[in-house]
């Protein structure tokens, strides 16, 4: 694993500034501690710091072909490298190293821009053709790893976070309008916009060519295609196949690796499979918190015993106040997901032992693990039931019943009248809360089914995230809504149900622009390599083209994985729900983060430079504070965005 930057300057004549390009490497220092690598040439630079992980004495980047016309940098892995050097060695291609960056160069000797679609890994790599003046960026199927790029002053530049940008003396950074909507509507900043004025993303599945200053993007791959022709038993068997070989590609390195471990179905198939296949026993690492429905340490105890693993099991009370500018800075973008801080606190522990871990990220988006999947097939369902079913019986359908009942309770919230107002308003909202699973729910009922899905995502609806903005920085807004943004992805629009719609959208939007991104920050923040068995390609376009009915039976979802793998998962693991990696940020913006909260918040940059409504979010703190109301993910989200302003602005 590693960090990348590097420059193209539309004058050929024009070099690198070689203390720019090393200030932009450095910045990117805790990506790779092992070394750094820097080239110069014909206009161009390449900057690289390497996390040594395969062929570590001779894998020193970045490396050239034979003749040393082209160059590459990498970020990340390549997991079928060894097939492919047979393969090219077989045709003529001489190798210096063993390692997997190199497969690349000869690769595109071979194939040109058409070699992305040739590799199984995660990776962003940058490939400079010296003869054709020539650089070609690339980034991998699902987006693990992340690339950000920016064009002006005559020149292009890359990095694998933006942070590296500020380095570079014609680059003021300044925040993008629509990437602060998008943030408060999602939590995150979708691709291919950022945070930043300037600055995009490539985003998932795309290469980009540079030539002269112009930069032509192209999508090398998407997931969805035909139906899979297989009946329940034969499917089965075909995932079982897909899982184990990719587990055993992900256990290639010279470096020790061990397993991320909740107790979950995905993280306990993956390190099931990896005990049968690894050499000694496998090491396998947990945190918990004293809260016992943030707690999932018992059953990743269940798992390690069921394998033999050597377990590393340890009970966290993060000082989240101490560690709360280091997270955000390393986070690069901001982002709302406040498991960012058990992700932080696992990687540390982890990479305290070793420099690899594999992980179970993923399941959820192939195969319907989310709530929110569960809420788009039922409220389907419902709606289905009272069109077809009912329709002599009763007056109103579910969208009607669900948009009355929040018209109304609106209506008398603002009134201050109406006992129905109050409790609609003030019902607990925390997310493990069954009521305030229900009251989103019931809310998303006045909606059609690509309104049910966005209201239930998002963190802010149209109506309060306007209401948070001030008029004049809405007036800065200028590009699409969320709700545009589902409705036009590229594969939720290929999709024939309702519920593969929105896991389509997950696999679009959530998990490269807030899951990825989480597990690269924090990992990286620590020097420690996380790979995903369920994000192989092949693994993701089996899962996405199999039939619902295979993935989601009355409501519950991972059918095909609990039987599939019944064998491995113990029996109280095959059973239970999903709990995901949540802490109880609520209950800390009441306690410890109280007094950070107001500090940060009610006088801060965002209210100071006109972007937040004071009185919106003084309404939104208070009520959170007395108890009225749990807006914890919210005002995480407010101060996250915060703490980013200052930092990076």
């Amino acid at each position: 694993m590693c960090g990348i930057c590097g420059i193209v300057n539309t004058d050929s004549q024009r070099e690198v500034d070689e203390k720019e390009l090393r200030a932009m490497t450095e910045t990117l220092r805790h990506r790779g501690p092992d070394e750094d690598g820097i080239w110069r040439g014909g206009g161009a630079g390449l900057g690289v710091r390497r996390l040594s992980i395969i062929d570590i004495e001779g894998g020193h980047q970045p490396i050239a072909n034979e003749d040393g016309t082209v160059l590459v940098a990498l970020n990340g892995e390549i997991y079928n490298y060894r097939e492919l050097t047979r393969e090219l060695q077989a045709r003529g291609h001489r190798f210096r190293t063993k390692s997997d960056t190199e497969v690349l160069v000869h690769l595109y000797e071979e194939y040109g821009e058409e070699m992305p679609a040739k590799l199984n890994g995660m990776f962003a790599f940058a490939l400079w053709d010296d003869e054709k003046r020539r650089m070609f960026l690339a980034r991998d199927r699902l987006g693990q790893k992340p690339l950000y790029y920016r064009q002006g002053g005559g020149r292009f530049a890359f990095a694998s976070e933006i942070k590296a940008f500020a380095e570079l003396s014609d680059f003021t950074p300044e925040v993008e309008p629509d990437a602060i909507s998008h943030y408060l509507t999602f939590g995150y900043v979708p691709h291919p916009c950022s945070i930043l004025k300037g600055v995009a993303k490539l985003p998932p599945a795309h290469c980009a060519t540079v030539t002269n200053g112009d930069v032509r993007l192209r999508r090398y791959w998407q997931p969805v295609g035909e139906p899979v022709a297989l009946d329940r038993n034969e499917a089965e068997e075909r995932l079982r196949e897909l899982l184990e070989d990719s587990v055993r590609l992900r256990l290639v390195g010279e470096a020790p690796l061990g397993a991320f471990l909740s107790g979950g179905v995905d993280s306990s198939i993956v390190v099931g499979l990896m005990a049968g296949q690894g050499e000694g026993r496998a090491k396998t690492f947990t945190i918990g918190f004293d809260e016992k429905r943030y707690d999932e340490r018992r059953y990743a105890q269940i798992v390690a015993r069921r394998f033999g693993t050597e377990h590393v099991s340890e009970v966290v009370r993060p000082d989240v106040v101490d560690m709360f500018e280091k997270l955000v800075w390393h986070l690069d973008e901001p982002l709302a997901d406040s498991s960012a801080v058990p992700a932080f606190v696992l990687s540390h522990l982890t990479r305290r032992h070793m420099k690899v871990a594999l992980s179970g990220d993923g399941g959820d988006e192939c195969f319907l693990g989310y709530p929110r999947h569960t809420a788009v097939w039922l409220s389907g369902g419902l709606e289905r039931l009272f069109r077809r079913a009912l329709p002599g019986l009763l007056r109103f359908t579910p969208s009607d019943i669900g948009g009355r009942l929040q018209s109304h309770a609106n209506r008398k919230e603002k009134s201050g009248q109406g006992s129905l107002g109050r409790w609609w308003h003030r019902m607990p909202a925390q997310e493990k809360n069954l009521l305030y699973r229900w009251k989103r729910f019931a809310r998303a009922l006045g909606e059609d089914a690509v309104g049910r899905f966005y209201n239930w995502i998002c963190l802010f609806d149209d109506e309060s995230r306007d209401g948070l903005m001030t008029r004049e920085f809405r007036a800065t807004i200028r590009g699409e809504s969320g709700r545009y943004r589902f409705e036009k992805g590229e594969y939720p629009a290929r999709m024939h149900s309702d519920v593969g719609r929105a896991a389509a959208f997950d696999m679009e939007y959530y998990l490269p622009c807030d899951l990825m991104a989480k597990v690269d920050r924090t990992s990286m923040a620590h020097g420690l390599e996380v790979r995903s068995p369920f994000l192989d390609h092949r693994v993701v376009e089996f899962a996405m083209n199999l039939p619902d009915s295979f993935k989601m039976r009355r409501g519950r979802g991972k059918q095909i994985l609990r039987s599939a793998f019944a064998d491995i998962l113990p029996r109280p693991v095959r059973r239970r729900g999903k709990m995901g990696f949540a802490v109880p940020v609520g209950q800390w913006l009441r306690e410890d983060l109280r007094e950070m909260a107001r500090d940060l918040l009610t006088d801060g940059v965002l209210v100071r430079r006109h972007i937040i409504c004071r009185s919106s979010l003084e309404t939104l703190l208070a009520n959170h504070l007395d108890g009225r109301v749990d807006n914890g993910r919210r005002l995480w989200a407010l101060l996250v965005l915060e703490k980013w302003v200052r930092l990076f602005l």
